[in-house]
């Protein structure tokens, strides 16, 4: 990574390298990766060079080609929506700490068409469902927004217009 650099912080979203320096944080000096969200001026990460775990969650955002792709690529993805509360949360919670683009859009294509399903039975979806879908769009569109120069209020209507 280098500074000036734009890259997903997986979880958190969209994020620039606004600097590499070395910091201590009680335990001796450590070079660190510094990522200000590029959304959100509220936050600011510290990734240890050093921790694999935490540079693992870090990657390039997605180019225009490959947005579109990861969109046809929906077509033929069978829907994940999973029955088991328990095991449900543990699924997606892992999605959206992964960062994996496809997931994330098949697992808000999941909650949407629940939520559907949900409304015409006059119901609606449960807490950790609407937060989990929150935080996914988040996610999704500020990366699809940042990558295709489109305001973050446009990528649902992108993304279902390049749906077959």
């Amino acid at each position: 990574m280098e500074i000036g650099e734009v890259v997903l912080y997986a979880g958190n979203g969209v994020c620039e390298v606004a600097e590499i320096t070395d910091m201590d944080f009680g335990s001796g000096k450590e070079k660190y990766y510094v990522l200000k969200p590029v959304f959100s001026k509220s936050n600011t990460f510290f990734i240890p060079a050093g921790n694999e775990n935490m540079l693992a969650k870090i990657r390039r955002i997605l180019t225009k080609e490959e947005i579109d792709k990861t969109i046809a690529a929906l077509d033929k993805e069978e829907n994940i929506w999973i029955d088991d509360e328990v095991s449900r949360k543990a699924e997606y919670k892992r999605i959206l700490n992964s960062g994996n683009c496809l997931d994330i859009i098949r697992m808000i294509h999941a909650l949407y068409l629940h939520r559907e399903k949900l409304k015409n039975s006059g119901k609606r979806l449960h807490l950790f469902d609407e937060h989990t879908l929150k935080d996914a769009e988040n996610i999704l569109y500020d990366e699809f927004a940042y990558s295709l120069g489109i305001e973050k209020e446009s990528v649902p209507e992108y993304i279902s217009g390049h749906l077959n």
